[in-house]
């Protein structure tokens, strides 16, 4: 009997090698070149090649033209390193541990986001000529947000933070300094992760949880009617926990760049592709080595990197991988 589209698949996906030592807490792939930067807890930040920060990283981010990687965490400190040379500067200095980063480009300018364990929003401006002429950043904005920050995403022109409480506020990329609009998440278990949509007619984001559900939410309000939720890494009845219901986390969401699809990883061992336009499942690919914690499509959309952390029995050396999915029809809607 032929495979229906939306069975689960298994796929045997090219593993990279020599991946981190501990848990991969972020995969960003490049927008301007074929680059793929992984942050581990390990102290690592690994590209073309491996530099160190004196404690875990927890934030990575590409800036515009894909030549230069932010990386922070909890030392506090921001490096900023030239994938074509392989030097490292250090960029910045934060009181507490840098928990969040992401590049903008506001009117021409470029400018970098970062977000602190105190709940506070800071837009740095960088003006350079060549990497080494590179200025001290020049703060254009601090703002105080409204709870702790969980995940944000920025695509122009919306920048988006989700935080605890299930608080999310939404900003313009002019960014005044406060947010347009303040919301509550339709999910009601802690918001885990951010990913925003801009391309069509119709601008929004999506927000999963720790309850293995993920949330389309619209930007504008007289399109909140086609707000809707799917139940992405969530079981109705599980033979393992006698016929209970069981959650498992949704632990990252990537829009597809070309179709508009989407896929979400969760703590099942899964990643399942979504569209978002006709509120369909299309794919689930078991991966069968634990909890997926990041994915990320490349800029042409063709392949899918994920990271998956198998922490197994006590005594047994856990397991942290790396692997590329290639992409076919299943990412088209």
């Amino acid at each position: 009997m032929p495979r229906s589209q939306s069975d689960p698949e298994k796929i045997p996906d090219m593993m990279l090698p020599d991946p981190p030592h501990d848990y991969v807490s972020t995969l960003a792939c490049s927008n301007g070149t074929s680059l793929l930067a992984a942050r581990s807890w390990d102290k690592t930040v690994n590209c073309q090649y491996a530099y160190t920060h004196d404690g875990p990283v927890l934030c990575a981010c590409w800036t515009a033209d894909g030549k230069q990687l932010f990386s922070g965490g909890m030392d506090g400190v921001g490096l900023l390193s030239d994938t074509r040379t392989g030097q490292v500067l250090q960029l910045t200095r934060h009181d507490t541990a840098i928990q969040m980063a992401n590049w903008l480009e506001i009117n021409g300018l470029h400018a970098l986001l970062t977000m602190e364990w105190d709940k506070t929003m800071k837009a740095m401006l960088m003006y350079w000529h060549q990497f080494w002429d590179l200025q001290t950043p020049v703060p254009i904005r601090t703002t105080i947000l409204h709870d702790y920050p969980m995940s944000v995403d920025v695509q122009s022109p919306l920048l988006v933070v989700g935080m605890a409480k299930c608080y999310i506020e939404i900003f313009h990329l002019d960014f005044a300094g406060s947010p347009f609009k303040t919301r509550l998440s339709p999910l009601k278990s802690t918001t885990t992760v951010m990913s925003c949509f801009t391309k069509g007619p119709v601008i929004g984001y999506a927000v999963g949880a720790m309850d293995g559900r993920m949330a389309i939410w619209y930007a504008e309000e007289h399109n909140t009617s086609n707000d809707f939720i799917f139940h992405c890494h969530s079981e109705d009845k599980c033979s393992d926990s006698g016929g209970l219901p069981v959650a498992h986390a949704v632990n990252d969401i990537s829009f597809h760049p070309v179709n508009g699809t989407l896929a979400t990883c969760g703590s099942d061992g899964t990643i399942k592709l979504w569209d978002k336009n006709r509120r369909k499942h299309l794919k689930t690919l078991e991966i069968y080595e634990g909890p997926v914690s990041h994915c990320s499509f490349n800029p042409n959309g063709m392949v899918l990197a994920y990271a998956t952390n198998h922490r197994l029995s006590i005594g047994v050396s856990p397991r942290y991988q790396i692997k590329l999915h290639k992409c076919n029809n299943e990412v088209k809607g």
